[in-house]
């Protein structure tokens, strides 16, 4: 697996904060993380606990109620409905053996833009490929597909520092590769809008906004 740094980013993009936890009269803490350093499935991370959060699910539903206007993508929720996934065709933002995004992508990528603008949510690009062509190729061809993707985010406005990419080549494919159907699935992008640590401040400030 290959994690790919962005515009001469070399650094960890790391931004951890402690969110209280009080269960059981106990005083714990949970770190708000996103770092390039970690793996997907770290970042990603376990469902945040405590009656503090009860407004996160509802919230992060709501937003993914809105994202599934966007055409030909498909929209989940995870890790107890405080994650968004979206799961996009790479035949809906690229030509087939090709790493530029087709001037229409904006129909499908622009939905994401303002959760993320607005610094209330962190942006995860996952890139993916069938098991055709050999390892390197696969590899190579994911790790340009997901920079091109964080490229037009941040040439939307995006901080580069709300970013964090992954290729995984043919790794992990939705379905076995024995059908044209199923190598169609596999090519895919997928984006994680995971909560960030001002999306909790301004709750516990009182400054939400509800969406």
């Amino acid at each position: 697996m290959l994690k790919i740094f962005l515009m001469g980013c070399c650094l960890a993009l790391v931004a951890c904060s402690t969110v209280s936890n009080l269960v059981g009269g106990a005083h714990k803490t949970k770190e708000v993380v996103f770092d390039a350093q970690l793996t997907l499935e770290e970042n990603v991370g376990e469902p945040w606990e405590g009656k503090h959060l009860e407004w996160l699910p509802e919230t992060v539903k709501e937003l993914s109620q809105e994202l599934t206007a966007i055409p030909d993508v498909r929209v989940f929720t995870l890790r107890d409905d405080q994650v968004v996934k979206l799961l996009i065709p790479a035949s809906s933002l690229f030509a087939p053996n090709d790493s530029v995004l087709k001037p229409s992508v904006s129909e499908i990528l622009s939905p994401v833009l303002l959760p993320v603008q607005s610094k209330e949510y962190n942006l995860i690009i996952a890139a993916y490929m069938d098991d055709s062509g050999k390892p390197e190729y696969t590899q190579k061809m994911t790790q340009l597909r997901a920079e091109a993707t964080a490229r037009w985010f941040i040439q939307a406005g995006i901080d580069t520092a709300s970013v964090i990419t992954y290729a995984y080549g043919s790794e992990y494919p939705r379905r076995p590769n024995t059908s044209v159907q199923a190598r169609a699935e596999n090519r895919r992008i997928e984006l994680f809008l995971l909560p960030s640590q001002a999306l909790l401040d301004s709750q516990k400030r009182g400054f939400f906004r509800k969406r």
